[in-house]
């Protein structure tokens, strides 16, 4: 199963996984500009996300693939004394980000995700509708999870069902290779590299997985 997940990504040369890259950054540029009428969120989803993951106020927090930020708003709203960094590798998209939020306690950064590191321990790392673009979906797990205090939290997640996620990836050209995975799939490799699964949802409204570091 998990190495069902992995097998694109191990198939791939080096090259090929730098010109995937090179690809999906320039394609996010070119829409950094209409994103955020391209993709509406339910606030009322994301809110019921954040609900299950219980940030608490003064927390560090990582957003990654944050796209023009459109989780800033949350963060700040449930953590005011607390740090958001929120990092895409979309130069374009982190502009976007800055000129739409001024929040004192959150950062954009435009950086690779697999090539950045924080400058302190983290307590949650999200993963909100970038899971499917990471074609080596168990070595960022570790990755990621890695920046995590004991007791930190990584969730990724979608407030939309996984059977739209894929159907809207298979009409562009660009990303139509990137599916997201079962859930269970993920819970799998998430325990595999140690952490504890604390939720695991997959139905026609979200997609939701919550890792714990013991």
């Amino acid at each position: 199963m998990i190495d069902i997940i992995n097998r694109r990504y191990y198939n791939a040369s080096r090259k090929q996984k730098e010109i995937s890259l090179n690809s999906q950054r320039m394609f996010f540029n070119s829409v950094a500009e209409q994103w955020d009428t391209m993709c509406v969120h339910d606030p009322k989803k994301i809110n019921q996300i954040l609900d299950m993951i219980c940030i608490k106020d003064g927390s560090q927090v990582l957003d990654v693939a944050c796209g023009t930020g459109v989780l800033a708003p949350f963060y700040h709203a449930r953590n005011p004394h607390g740090q958001m960094t929120c990092v895409d590798i979309a130069e374009k998209m982190i502009e976007v980000a800055n000129q739409k939020h001024q929040f004192e306690n959150v950062t954009f950064v435009a950086a690779d995700i697999l090539e950045y590191t924080p400058p302190v321990k983290l307590d949650l790392v999200m993963l909100y509708t970038c899971f499917p673009h990471f074609p080596d979906k168990k070595g960022v797990l570790q990755r990621l999870s890695a920046m995590l205090q004991p007791g930190g939290k990584i969730c990724v997640s979608h407030s939309q069902s996984r059977d739209e996620i894929n159907h809207l990836h298979s009409a562009k050209e660009e990303v139509k290779e990137d599916r997201l995975p079962p859930a269970v799939d993920v819970s799998a490799l998430m325990e595999s590299i140690g952490l504890k699964v604390l939720s695991c949802v997959d139905n026609d409204e979200m997609y939701v997985i919550i890792g714990q570091v013991k």
